[in-house]
């Protein structure tokens, strides 16, 4: 029945299946516009916390080490105990470290023992004597834990490099003594490295506690629960681990917990470091909004119409609708505040003696109402928010429309808009592993093969170190820099230290980078879908600007100057144009 019209030819999947769309936004993410713009965006953000980190911690305002999982954790009065007590004993710690250094530092008895031909000769002890003779435990009053720290730190390194240096010279005329006897030669050299091992990991312990004592830096801590949490909540997805956590008391957390948990990051940094978290978190909204906005703006285009955009381009869109790409998750944030206000002055009420109570019980229905306002925009917010952008991006609308269409969406659709959700993130957790992966790979390998060029420089570190295990330590999966051995190197190891670990952290940024943009991209076709369910809109209509409308006019005339009639006459500027081309239907 070759004639027969009812013959099936081929399944649109996209138009069965609307999801499918969504796979699309692996392939829109890795479009080298939007990963550029949003390495812009994740090396601002990086480069301004970690100067702020420079100048509260300057202040003397750092965070204690693990601050954010014992505020998570512990009701709020023990924080605040735990945290007072790491403040007012950071002085006392100080002394015992600085005590124990330059005890340590004065013996070296581990080390000179470890040495067959030890101990070492009388010139030795008394260079280790007089670089140690005015390095003594002071008194530790009325200055900061800071200044004590800095004081310890600068008497332990002294004596550190004297000691590795003077101990490279009695190696240098041991050896020369054992040049004969190439056995016992190489029977020193390993106890001499042993030796150098043990030094290095009194320096290296003696920078931990050093570290423990001062504190990490605000954003410092934030950006170290944050990765933890995207890492933890991406591997719950790969293990089908959605809602552990939430309900049963020590169930493994699963991904919406760890959701939450880095929410709380946030708050954390808002409630204990207040100014801080409102001058970063303002500082990382004006930099999603101008590099994020462009972001989505590419892929509303891409999406849409197949069609791309310059960087230029989209920035000059983001920054032409700023104000409402800032405003618009700050507005239902707004309204929240301003309730939660009214109803504490309502509370105030209850202060009054004797009638105070009989007014609050009375009036107590509107405190609930406002309760009930709360309760939608904070849902609103939180389900809606991801949708407000992409509004902008698609519609050219401002921010009170992105809200508008961000609430309705969720709530006229809101098993729709789990299901895409759901959809996307666990598509995003897969294309996220499998880009890890690839990173990990190249710089596993990068690191690997390079080593096989280098024979020295790593015996102070471990039994088979080279210098670039110094510099560099190999990479894991889940840790792509790896720690720097910061404390045994020297001043050109540092160097070229800071340069290596300037392109690693390229990559890292690069992963970060990719995550951001695959967001915006998914967000943005996730828009698109509720957009024609909800208010019946075809995909592919899109707000398109003048400038690039306006672009017809100069290809007509030239194609008159080359006596080739235009394809189409350009409406006038002042005349109407379609309603499908400047503006959403």
């Amino acid at each position: 029945m070759a004639n027969d019209p009812h013959e099936l030819r081929g399944i649109n999947w996209n138009e069965v299946f609307p999801f499918t769309h969504i796979f699309k936004s692996f392939r829109i993410a890795m479009h080298p516009s939007k990963l550029m713009l949003a390495l812009a965006a994740v090396v601002l953000v990086y480069f301004c916390g970690r100067v702020m980190d420079g100048m509260w911690g300057a202040a003397g305002s750092r965070a204690m080490r693990g601050e954010i999982d014992k505020y998570l954790a512990v009701p709020a009065g023990e924080f605040s105990a735990a945290k007072a007590d790491w403040k007012n004993g950071r002085i006392e710690a100080v002394a015992r470290l600085a005590a124990d250094a330059h005890r340590e530092a004065h013996d070296l008895t581990a080390f000179t023992q470890s040495l067959p031909y030890g101990p070492f000769s009388d010139a030795f002890r008394e260079k280790l004597a007089k670089a140690n003779a005015d390095e003594k435990a002071g008194q530790y009053e009325s200055r900061s834990a800071s200044f004590y720290l800095e004081d310890a730190r600068k008497s332990w390194r002294k004596v550190y490099v004297a000691a590795r240096r003077d101990a490279d010279d009695e190696a240098d005329r041991i050896s020369d003594l054992l040049a004969q006897t190439r056995k016992e030669k190489k029977e020193y050299d390993a106890d001499y490295n042993k030796g150098m091992q043990l030094l290095t990991a009194r320096e290296k312990a003696f920078t931990e506690q050093a570290q423990a004592i001062r504190g990490n830096g605000i954003f410092q801590s934030l950006l170290i629960h944050e990765a933890t949490c995207i890492n933890n909540a991406i591997s719950s997805v790969w293990h089908a681990n959605l809602l552990g956590g939430l309900i049963v008391e020590g169930e493994a957390g699963g991904f919406l917990y760890w959701v939450i948990r880095g929410v709380k990051g946030a708050a954390w940094m808002l409630s204990q470091h207040c100014v801080f978290g409102i001058i970063f978190l303002a500082v990382a909204l004006a930099a999603w909004a101008l590099f994020g906005g462009a972001i989505h703006r590419i892929a509303a285009l891409q999406f849409a119409r197949d069609e791309k955009m310059s960087m230029s381009q989209a920035l000059r869109f983001s920054s032409g609708k700023f104000i409402s790409f800032f405003s618009a998750p700050l507005i239902p944030l707004g309204l929240i505040l301003l309730l939660g206000l009214l109803l504490a002055i309502g509370g105030l009420v209850l202060n009054l003696w004797g009638v105070g109570a009989f007014i609050a019980g009375l009036l107590f229905f509107l405190a609930i109402i406002a309760g009930f306002a709360i309760a939608f925009l904070i849902v609103g917010l939180v389900c809606g928010s991801s949708l407000m952008y992409p509004a902008i991006a698609v519609e050219g609308s401002d921010n009170f429309d992105a809200i508008s269409r961000g609430f309705s969406y969720v709530f006229d659709r809101p098993w729709r808009a789990a299901w895409y959700g759901l959809v996307a993130v666990v598509f995003g957790s897969v294309w996220y592993l499998v880009v890890r992966v690839f990173a990990w790979l190249a710089l596993a390998s990068a690191h690997y093969f390079a080593n096989w060029g280098v024979f020295t420089g790593g015996k102070g570190l471990g039994e088979g170190a080279t210098r670039l295990d110094v510099l560099w330590s190999a990479p894991t999966l889940m840790d792509l820099h790896g720690p720097f051995n910061w404390a045994i190197m020297s001043g050109g190891e540092k160097a070229g230290a800071f340069l290596v670990a300037f392109w690693v952290y390229l990559v890292s940024a690069l992963l970060g980078a990719f995550l951001l943009s695959y967001i915006a991209s998914s967000t943005t076709i996730i828009y698109c879908l509720l957009r024609r369910k909800v208010d019946a809109t075809e995909m592919n209509e899109v707000y398109i600007e003048e400038d690039i409308q306006q672009a017809a006019p100069s290809d007509a005339s030239s194609a008159t100057e080359q006596g080739n009639p235009p394809a189409q006459s350009p409406a006038p500027q002042d005349a109407t144009p379609p309603p499908s081309e400047d503006k959403p239907a």
